[in-house]
C-alpha cells in the first residue's frame, strides 16, 4: 500500500478525479453495458465493445504509469495484490473486447 502525503490528498482535485471519479464512472458504465447485454437490448454490442475498449485502455495506461513511477522510486513497497488484480483486469477486458467483436446476436 502506498501512502500519499496528506497535502496531496487534501489539495489535489486531480488525485480525486483520477483515483475515484474515473474508475467509478467506468465501473458504472461497465455494469450498465453488462446488464444491457444480458437483456439483449438493441445496439448493445457496439456500446459494450466501446466501453470495454475504453476500460482496457484505461487499465493499460494506469498500470504502465504506476509501473513507471515504481521504476523511478525503487524503495516503494507495493502490495502483491496490485500485481495480481491489475493484469487480471487487463486480461478480462481484453477477452471481453475479443468476444464482443466476434459476437453475432
Amino acid at each position: 500500500v502506498i501512502r500519499a502525503p496528506t497535502e496531496v490528498l487534501e489539495n489535489s482535485a486531480y488525485f480525486l478525479l483520477q483515483n475515484i471519479a474515473v474508475p467509478a464512472t467506468l465501473a458504472g458504465a461497465t455494469l450498465a453495458a453488462g446488464l444491457m447485454t444480458l437483456q439483449r437490448m438493441a445496439r448493445t454490442r457496439v456500446l459494450s465493445l466501446l466501453i470495454c475498449a475504453v476500460c482496457l485502455v484505461y487499465q493499460l495506461v494506469t498500470f504502465a504509469s504506476f509501473a513507471m513511477m515504481l521504476l523511478n522510486r525503487p524503495g516503494v513497497i507495493v502490495s502483491p495484490l496490485f500485481w495480481i488484480v491489475s493484469p487480471a483486469y487487463i486480461v478480462m477486458y481484453g477477452i471481453a473486447v475479443i468476444v464482443l467483436a466476434r459476437w453475432r446476436p
